[in-house]
């Protein structure tokens, strides 16, 4: 008997990541049916219609909770949103996938775990770089390499990923959708990534890059961001760059 499972969200990382894994991956075919499918866009529903024919299609996921019967649920909606979908689902014994990153505020985060940890149930934050074969290609390595004592992590960006035409395409740089500039909507996977191999971290020093603009807010094409990480076992660093385009 497959689990039966429902995609909460319906845009870009549901249509490109998720809904063809949910689709076509042979095992998760055998395991896993995705029967329900929310999003405020009609367009967007009718986009998952082509993934999942035989899935009952909703304008809000919270409809969609009230009225099927589920296992899990898989949310690929914004950051500000989790926290009320995640309790939700909680309150009802659901399994739960998030996309990151978790949550827009650290207290956000908190009531995230607790609700989860409260409902016993399990949740899987959407860490996948974490099996990417160029990072274990890295992890595999890195005994030949000895003690790791610090660690540099850079991305470059000319600008934010576009959301969904949909929906609002530059939800990542508004303040109150996002909850932080590419430091929150990247830097989640460099820091799990760098947690795996360096430890629990000990301090933290974010700021702006050296000849940033003037303030440090990266919330479109903005200034360029870096944090410093003082491990358990090291001193890594991790940064992002969002340059600004030149006149």
């Amino acid at each position: 008997m497959r689990l039966r499972g429902a995609m909460l969200g319906a845009g870009n990382i549901a249509l490109r990541g998720h809904a063809p894994q949910w689709a076509h991956d042979p095992r998760l075919r055998e395991e896993v049916e995705i029967v329900a499918v929310a999003d405020l866009s009609r367009s967007n529903l009718e986009a998952a219609r082509a993934w999942f024919p035989q899935a009952r299609l909703y304008e809000r996921a919270e409809e969609l909770l009230d009225a099927e019967t589920l296992d899990f649920c898989d949310i690929c909606t914004p950051p500000f949103t989790h926290r009320a979908l995640v309790e939700r689902a909680a309150r009802s014994g659901l399994h739960v996938i998030c996309e990151k990153p978790l949550a827009p505020t650290v207290d956000e985060a908190e009531r995230i775990a607790r609700a989860v940890g409260d409902a016993g149930i399990v949740f899987q934050p959407c860490h996948q770089y974490q099996y990417s074969p160029q990072w274990q290609a890295v992890r595999a390595r890195l005994p030949r390499i000895g003690h790791v004592y610090l660690a540099e992590y850079e991305v470059r960006r000319t600008a934010a990923d576009t959301g969904n035409a949909h929906w609002s395409p530059a939800w990542r740089t508004d303040r109150e959708l996002a909850g932080g500039g590419i430091l929150v909507d990247h830097g989640a996977h460099i820091l799990y990534q760098l947690h795996a191999v360096l430890g629990e971290p000990r301090s933290t020093s974010p700021g702006p890059r050296a000849g940033a603009r003037s303030g440090s807010v990266s919330w479109g094409i903005g200034a360029s961001s870096s944090a410093t990480i003082g491990g358990s076992r090291s001193t890594p660093t991790r940064r992002r760059r969002s340059p600004s385009p030149r006149a």
